[in-house]
């Protein structure tokens, strides 16, 4: 699948000019026509906002909104905004408006749609995007008229036509380019395309059309899961992106790789979808993740199969814990999908294989028996940070649930004497703990495995644990001490949850944020700079940590949040909110 430089840039730039407007200013809403009724069924991705106004209000509105108007976090963004100066200088002498003029165009409603269209014409992949600039229509034709101009005396060719009394301005880099950029104005809104037969088809079923976005299954099972009170949605088809990258394969063979994906089930990926709201109920903000694959799970999906479980947190999780993420998994069932897979693939004899090879002359080792049996179906992380906060603060632990500690422990010490391992061995209040020593990974840093000291492990209270750091696991091991399930913070989210999840999650606001702003207060947000851009020229970062307020002006806006997994059989649902503060 091939999307060209400028079609990719045009829609970066429409959709970000957009998006941003949403975000910069406060409008009347123009009622949204049916685009999912007019695009046509090629669409396989589509971001749409149902109103504007609303988003933007809602985003005013919000903690984080709120945030941005406080008068102590003015002299920050002056500077910021200072910064722009120059830029925004350059937009004003080629557009007519500076960049936040720019962004503050779109009004109504707003649509960017990618659609499908055979090879050999250009692109396999077509942008068709509108946005309602409502009272702002004039302006909006300026901007692209002088746009136009400027593409034209850099050497494109413009011209012009009428369909159905709009007037289409088509720029073209050359007499033969067969991606062009066209818009048009149809009353307020704005349309902008790289295929000129795709635009007047979309104008030519403004009203609907039969075989629609709108009549697309997998689309209408996404729309059930997350469109219910959103302002804004993603969808993703899966199934045509699929179809679409083997058909731009030249070199592949498009009936060996279907029949391999229907093999391993992967195909049961119908589509993906996501949505958010502000300002709904009690929550400041709702984020929605759905992965859509109706039906039982065949091939490699059984292996993931995640069924929803009561994930409240252990009584061993402290409530000190800065993180919490806790996922339900069938590890039996994914045992018997990996062997079925295997026996699929002709591939059976090599687990066999593996389990003598690991169990050396005696053949002593069986996956099921010593590893899958033995275990549960939970794996839990937590995680907090030493103070004072630096970047090597952070302490994660791992725990996997078993359902027979006793065996468990048996193949622990049967790895232990297969591998030739040797931990150093120690007692913490009658529970043996294991401390490997890790070795020095070349920079480690940079890739975020900065691992320093032993990985400590130890098989009590029903789990495997695994630990970055040993006092991190003494503290889980030490009974009495009050836990994360009856914290004040951890009890807020629970009152939201369900009985039953396949995946949840939980952060304490204050502290993650607190890691990013002592960060930015010191010299590590400079650090992470400089490391995801060792090689490249020096990047200074552009917050001035002088003109960072206290943190007390961030707390104040910081709502506890949470997230929520759910997996059935029309695919997994993951909720993501924050919660309203009291008074921020």
């Amino acid at each position: 699948m091939r999307i060209a430089m400028r079609s990719a840039v045009t829609f970066a730039l429409f959709g970000g000019v957009a998006l941003a407007g949403v975000l910069t200013a406060t409008a009347s809403s123009r009622a949204a026509g049916p685009a999912e009724k007019a695009l046509p069924d090629s669409t396989f991705a589509y971001l749409k906002i149902d109103n504007v106004a609303k988003l933007r209000q809602g985003f005013k509105a919000s903690q984080i909104g709120q945030l941005l108007a406080d008068p102590a976090l003015q002299p920050l963004k002056q500077d910021l905004i200072a910064k722009l100066e120059e830029p925004s200088k350059k937009v004003k002498e080629a557009l007519g408006v500076t960049i936040d003029e720019l962004l503050t165009l779109p009004q109504g409603a707003v649509n960017i749609a990618l659609l499908s269209r055979e090879p050999g014409n250009g692109s396999t992949v077509v942008i068709l995007a509108s946005a309602d600039a409502g009272e702002n229509d004039a302006k909006m034709s300026e901007v692209l008229a002088k746009a136009t101009k400027a593409a034209e005396g850099t050497g494109a060719k413009v011209a012009t036509e009428t369909f159905k009394d709009a007037k289409l301005t088509i720029i073209r880099k050359n007499d033969d380019d067969k991606e062009p950029l066209i818009w048009t104005k149809v009353g307020s809104v704005f349309h902008v395309a790289t295929d000129l037969g795709v635009l007047k088809d979309f104008l030519s079923n403004a009203s609907g059309r039969k075989e629609s976005l709108a009549t697309n299954e997998n689309y209408l099972g996404v729309e059930k899961a997350i469109g219910a009170g959103s302002q804004l949605s993603l969808f993703v088809d899966v199934t045509k992106v699929i179809e679409l990258a083997i058909a731009s394969n030249p070199n592949g063979n498009a009936d060996q790789l279907k029949a391999q994906l229907q093999l391993t089930g992967i195909n049961g990926f119908k589509a993906a979808g996501a949505s958010f709201a502000f300002g709904q109920g009690d929550y400041d903000q709702v984020l929605k993740l759905f992965v859509y694959s109706p039906g039982p799970a065949q091939g490699v999906l059984k292996i993931f199969s995640m069924p929803p479980i009561d994930l409240k947190p252990q009584s061993w999780v402290p409530a000190s814990v800065n993180s919490y993420q806790s996922l339900s998994w069938d590890i039996d069932g994914a045992f018997k999908a990996i062997t079925e897979l295997a026996d699929q693939f002709g591939l059976g004899g090599f687990i066999d294989q593996a389990q003598k090879g690991i169990g050396g002359p005696n053949g002593d080792f069986d996956f099921k028996k010593d590893v899958f049996g033995p275990l549960g179906n939970r794996i839990t992380a937590i995680s907090d940070f030493k103070k004072p906060i630096t970047e090597k603060s952070q302490r994660a632990m791992f725990a996997i649930a078993l359902d027979d500690e006793k065996a468990f422990q048996t193949t622990f010490n049967k790895i232990l004497d297969l591998t030739k391992a040797t931990p150093k061995k120690r007692d913490f209040q009658g529970t043996t703990i294991y401390d490997f020593d890790v070795p020095k990974i070349p920079n480690a840093g940079a890739n975020g495995l900065n691992i320093e000291g032993p990985i400590s492990v130890a098989i009590t209270k029903g789990n495997l644990f695994l630990s970055t750091e040993p006092t991190f696991l003494e503290q889980v091991l030490r009974s009495g001490g009050a836990g994360l399930a009856d914290s004040p913070e951890f009890q807020a989210v629970a009152k939201k949850l369900p009985a039953k999840n396949s995946v949840l999650s939980f952060d304490k606001t204050e502290e993650q944020a607190r890691l990013i702003y002592e960060m930015i207060k010191g010299d590590g947000f400079q650090k992470a700079i400089d490391q995801a851009n060792p090689n490249g020229p020096k990047i200074k970062n552009p917050i001035d940590p002088k003109k960072v307020p206290e943190f007390a002006v961030f707390a104040k806006y910081l709502g506890q949040g949470g997230s929520y997994g759910i997996m059935d059989e029309q695919g997994v649902t993951i909720t993501s909110f924050v919660l309203r503060k009291a008074n921020p």
